[in-house]
């Protein structure tokens, strides 16, 4: 059992802190003038001119994790002396729970969001500003509850719960069509309506799971589910005996692997909306804005469903166990009668579940105000608010403050800083945009902080890093950006 969840532990640590690659909005550029792609963030915002993306044309990589490798690794107090390892894991009797798992507010939570863009235009007509974006986004993530680390660090006679224990992730291309316009001298709204082709989807999540240990008993309940939602997915499947003693003779389809051999892309369709609207005029230099994005939603063609075939678990201690088989029950006959048990506990068993099913969007609200300076224009500070909706599990909020300066028509630049479920980061922009083409590079996340090694593998401690960088190619002239 604790090797079980060693492995478990060291596997998220590894994933909350070396992340992948990922492609997202870019939220330092939320105020930052001229910058091509801030109607993802918001439909109401339009640019000085026309300008094409090419496909691949947007590099994007990033580091993101609720907390860093140094809650999980260690040195060991014991390190120099015969047989003892330099880095050790929380687990280790010498690191105590407060040096680890009691500085955790919450439970481990990391996720990717990735969207790559096949072709973005951007034009002025019909008395407004129109795009047109070709995309593949998607997203990631694993939770661990806060009461999983305690319970592998320091089992004690408690209630613990795994609830939170899930993984989930999506994937889907989106035809968008935008347009924004100005409706008076203040107010400025847009909309983008996206058709959506769904191209894969799974959730594993566990349902009135816990763990409970009074005196010697020790009580294992949970109900695990894993959902895919893919054409020509398939669970492999074995007809599989019930180990346990109280079950003998029965059988059921056990998973023993998936087949995407027959994967198609085009596994379900969908709809979806972004709206949008800025607002000057409340104050001289002020404006405001508000954005609804990925409010929709995605009707898949089939599911593939897998549950545990068991949802309970007691080991309460060995009863009139002999020491070999003369008399009574064999230890060994006793230890095998518990792992069969808890291997029927494990195991996941295919359902007769089938059919369509239906899932929204991941939506992110902003609200954003931005203040220009009285004594200097192209000086602004902004204020981010974004709240994204995915769940108990995969939510997250951020604040965020920024600057923002456009000392030339074609050069501007901005400073943030965040704070948000993930922790405090630094990130900047730097953007140049003269008449022919567009060149942008820029971190939501500065990556700082130290390395360990686990294993030989470089680590970092306190990972927090991304880059997004990108060029796009400008067609004739535009107005000047405060000349809406």
């Amino acid at each position: 059992m604790k090797r079980i969840y060693r492995i478990s532990i060291l596997t998220a640590a590894i994933i909350t802190s070396v992340g992948s690659a990922v492609a997202q909005d870019l939220r330092t550029a939320y105020f930052l003038d001229d910058f091509k792609w801030r109607h993802d963030m918001n439909p109401a915002f339009g640019n000085r001119n026309s300008y094409i993306a090419l496909p691949f044309s947007n590099i994007n990589v990033g580091i993101q994790g609720s907390f860093g490798v140094d809650n999980f690794l260690f040195e060991n107090p014991r390190w120099g002396q015969p047989g003892e390892k330099r880095t050790v894991t929380f687990m280790h009797p010498d690191i105590t729970y407060d040096q680890s798992v009691g500085k955790l507010k919450n439970g481990l939570k990391t996720r990717v969001d990735f969207r790559e863009t096949i072709i973005g235009v951007g034009f002025r007509a019909f008395h407004g500003y129109n795009t047109l974006d070709v995309n593949v986004k998607g997203m990631a993530g694993v939770s661990f509850p806060k009461s999983f680390l305690e319970f592998a660090k320091s089992v004690r006679n408690d209630t613990y719960s795994f609830d939170d224990l899930a993984a989930r992730g999506m994937a889907y291309g989106e035809i968008a069509l935008g347009h924004s316009r100005q409706l008076n001298e203040q107010l400025r709204i847009g909309a983008r309506v996206k058709a959506l082709i769904g191209l894969g989807r799974f959730d594993v999540s566990m349902k009135n799971a816990y763990a409970r240990l009074e005196g010697d008993v020790w009580e294992l309940r949970a109900q695990a589910k894993a959902e895919v939602n893919a054409k020509g997915f398939s669970f492999v499947t074995e007809q599989e005996e019930y180990q346990s003693k109280s079950r003998k003779g029965q059988t059921y389809d056990k998973v023993t692997d998936v087949d995407v051999d027959d994967y198609k892309p085009m596994g379900g369709f969908g709809l979806g909306v972004d709206l949008g609207a800025t607002y000057d005029g409340l104050l001289p230099g002020l404006t405001l804005c508000a954005s609804l994005t990925d409010l929709g939603f995605i009707r898949w063609k089939t599911k593939a469903v897998a549950k545990t075939s068991e949802t309970h678990f007691t080991f309460d201690g060995f009863h009139e166990v002999a020491v070999d088989g003369d008399y009574g029950t064999s230890l060994d006959d006793e230890l095998d009668d518990y792992e069969d048990q808890l291997s029927d506990f494990l195991n996941l068993a295919v359902t007769d579940e089938t059919g369509s099913s239906t899932h929204a969007l991941a939506a992110t609200l902003n609200l954003g105000a931005e203040y220009r300076m009285p004594f200097y224009n192209r000086l602004s500070a902004g204020l981010l608010l974004s709240r994204h909706f995915s769940g108990s599990n995969f939510s997250w909020t951020e604040g965020r403050l920024s600057a923002n300066l456009a000392p030339t028509r074609s050069f501007s630049l901005a400073l943030s800083y965040g704070l948000s479920n993930y922790g405090s980061s630094l990130g900047y922009v730097i953007h140049y945009h003269p008449k022919v083409i567009n060149v942008f590079f820029g971190m939501d996340r500065i990556a700082l902080g130290k390395y360990t090694t686990y294993e030989g593998i470089p680590i970092p401690m306190k990972p927090s890093f991304n880059l997004v960088m990108g060029v796009s190619f400008a067609i004739g002239g535009g107005k000047n950006a405060y000349e809406w």
